[in-house]
């Protein structure tokens, strides 16, 4: 009899919760607190000030491998290196798996809840409390049960949808930050690596300063040994020469500090690379014209602009998630499970028992909490727009001071390179004289120590040039979305199943 009246009430009681079910559905995410999130526009130029004035505007550098415009096989090896290598490249990738697991983790808040539990219940009640028919106690009784438990927490006001768009864009600004290390460590590896040929270049210079100086001190010798001169022109040479040779134990140190900077970039030990950058190259000659771009593009191509705007999103999302605290809650609750005193016939449909229970939980009063904590979001999402809106003025900024640097050390090298060569020659005449006894030994001191500051300069300015053009590029955003920059990523992704 029992088993019949379950049959009979057990279909209505179905089909009402499944109809409340679908209902439910229907309803969820059919309400969501607040306006969609729209991205700011802010006020930007028309076109670079400095760019317009020195032509920087060209199409034969694009910024996603601008390295490639250097001409560099040994740049290119160590700019793929450090990307595949570098551990804050692996730091930041484990940072996106991070965020996409939170949003797994929320997103799991608006589905179904469900868990299945099993046990076994042996309980012996005393006499004194249970005597029994006879007197003697109840015994023993035994209780078996198992069974699923359900729990669905319907949003109806887009409480969890708003913790899923902020997690969501937390996601995507982990993204934009992992792109933003690509970015910053490809300046850096490109950075030392200029100032290793800078280094080396001056070195050179310094050994044929040495070299000549060295010949010079000859020539005072002999023409002493002749009875031409005087001593002081060997001191004088002397003095000379040991002033340059103190200056190459520096140039060394600093040449040594470049090759490990690199190393540790690509996660190796001090001196790994230096087989590898140990032969002097020359300073990599940048190309003629540089694609900038506008202002315009900046926004959408600096990673640290764009993981700005996403927290901006983020952020927002969050008033209207501390909202829906505001707001009911409805749930349904269900539980279907076997329940018997005895093993024998506990799959039996007598021992099927179940519930189900629709649920709506209101906090209509909090002490103020639930608003203060929706202002708090509210500051904080003020705090966001200023984060973002100051992050577009630093790019901006960043921008126009790369782009006036590379004007301006550009031409100081036009007149240092003129300046070298006018020198040489002016060497190579007072030698003559001052071998022929037609010119003072101080004009070949002045002249030497002349060209080799001038040759220091050059090299250094030559570096500078360079290190303009590769600041010029971080400050655009170039790189994060080459082929290479992307692999990591996109392996994750193949990976985990993530989307961006």
């Amino acid at each position: 009899m029992k088993l019949t009246n379950s049959r009979r009430s057990c279909p209505s009681v179905v089909f009402s919760m499944l109809g409340l079910v679908l209902s439910s559905m229907l309803v969820q995410g059919c309400m969501t607190l607040g306006p969609d999130y729209v991205a700011p526009e802010p006020e930007l130029p028309d076109e670079w000030r400095n760019a317009v004035e020195s032509e920087l505007y060209g199409e034969d550098s694009p910024l996603q491998d601008w390295w490639h415009n250097l001409n560099d096989p040994i740049l290119d090896e160590l700019i793929d290196r450090v990307v595949a290598e570098n551990l804050d490249v692996q730091i930041a990738i484990s940072r996106v798996e991070v965020a996409w697991s939170t949003v797994g983790v929320i997103a799991g808040k608006r589905r179904p809840q469900s868990d299945f539990g099993a046990s076994f219940n042996r309980n012996q009640t005393s006499d004194t409390t249970n005597p029994g028919p006879s007197g003697n106690g109840l015994g023993p009784t035994n209780t078996y049960s198992s069974g699923f438990g359900a729990f669905w927490e319907i949003d109806v006001f887009g409480r969890i949808k708003r913790q899923i768009e902020s997690a969501t864009a937390e996601y995507e600004a982990s993204i934009e930050e992992y792109r933003d290390v690509i970015v910053i460590l490809m300046a850096e590896v490109a950075s030392a690596y200029v100032d290793t040929r800078t280094l080396q270049t001056r070195l050179e210079y310094a050994y044929g300063n040495e070299r000549t100086q060295s010949e010079t001190l000859a020539l005072t010798e002999s023409r002493f040994e002749a009875g031409i001169t005087s001593v002081l022109d060997v001191t004088r040479a002397e003095s000379n020469l040991a002033v340059t040779r103190a200056q190459i134990p520096s140039l060394q140190l600093f040449l040594e500090v470049a090759m490990n900077r690199i190393a540790i970039l690509l996660a190796e030990p001090p001196g790994a690379v230096h087989d590898l950058l140990i032969e002097p190259k020359p300073i990599p000659v940048p190309v003629e014209h540089l694609a900038v771009g506008l202002p315009a593009e900046l926004i959408r191509r600096r990673p640290d602009i764009r993981a700005s705007e996403r927290l901006l999103n983020a952020q927002t999302a969050r008033i209207y998630a501390a909202k829906g605290e505001l707001y009911p809650k409805f749930s349904l609750a269900g539980l279907l499970m076997l329940e018997s005193p005895s093993s024998g016939n506990f799959l039996d449909s007598d021992s099927v028992a179940w519930s189900f229970t629709p649920g709506l939980t209101w906090n209509v009063t909090s002490g103020g909490s639930i608003r203060s904590q929706i202002d708090i979001e509210e500051f904080l999402t003020e705090q966001a727009l200023l984060n973002y809106e100051n992050a577009v003025l630093v790019a901006l900024g960043e921008v126009e001071n790369a782009l006036v640097s590379y004007e301006l050390d550009s031409v100081r090298q036009d007149h240092l390179a003129e300046a070298v060569d006018a020198t040489q020659r002016t060497v190579d005449v007072v030698l003559a004289q001052y071998a022929s006894g037609l010119a003072d030994f101080e004009i070949v001191l002045d002249a030497e120590r002349s060209l080799f500051n001038q040759q220091d300069q050059l090299a250094t300015s030559q570096g500078q040039v360079v290190q303009d053009l590769i600041n010029l590029n971080r400050s655009l955003g170039g790189g994060w979305d080459s082929e290479i920059s992307r692999s990591n990523l996109e392996a994750l992704a193949a990976q985990d199943g993530m989307t961006e």
